[in-house]
């Protein structure tokens, strides 16, 4: 176990750890493991490399946070990340026109790093208020301080794996903490990257 967790139990997105190079906020500690977030974003990067629909199954961005971010820790680090099963439900969660938006997550994936999902975001920071035009269109979850971090000491918006209200758009948090549920198109460089991973507290 690493000193940081000795004698630990968490459960609240208050607790900090270092692990790897990095600063990471516990989310969840369950069956002897945690659920860390990155504390910050890490480098900006797209969500895919081409313009075009995609999942997070099929996306550049997942490939590189398995493969070349987590280059990024040393063998014993990585062998304390455990091998996750994630969902990647549809998004049904924004409103156009009183249509839902129905887009398709993709297949459930096996990951090391991943992005946390809008679900994830409203299990893990609950009470976010659902914005709610005069037409009924719901498009984003109203700013949340919880959720606003920076990148390079400014304000920005970060990836969910998500799909947006397009397959070829993924949802997003915005600088203010505010959560986009119609996204930003996939190849928008500007995205912020905040990994997720399951950390085993023994091996």
């Amino acid at each position: 176990m690493c000193e940081n967790c000795k004698e630990r139990r968490f459960g609240t997105p208050r607790d900090v750890i270092h692990f790897g190079p990095y600063t990471w906020r516990v989310l969840e500690e369950r069956d002897g493991k945690v659920l860390l977030l990155c504390e910050e974003i890490v480098e900006r990067r797209a969500y895919h490399g081409k313009f075009k629909p995609v999942t997070w199954e099929t996306c550049t961005l997942r490939a590189y946070l398995n493969r070349g971010f987590l280059d990024k820790f040393s063998p014993e680090e990585c062998a304390r990340i455990a091998l996750t099963r994630n969902e990647n439900p549809d998004n049904t969660w924004g409103i156009i026109n009183g249509e839902r938006f129905d887009v398709p997550g993709g297949n459930p994936t096996n990951d090391h790093i991943f992005l946390l999902s809008v679900p994830e975001i409203l299990k893990y920071f609950p009470g976010l208020k659902l914005h709610k035009d005069s037409d009924g269109d719901k498009w984003w979850y109203e700013a949340e301080e919880r959720l606003a971090v920076k990148f390079n000491n400014n304000r920005s918006w970060w990836w969910l794996r998500s799909p947006g209200n397009l397959q070829y758009y993924a949802a997003l948090v915005s600088g203010d903490g505010g959560v986009d549920l119609g996204g930003s198109g996939v190849m928008y460089g500007t995205g912020g990257v905040r990994p997720a991973l399951w950390l085993n507290l023994e091996l």
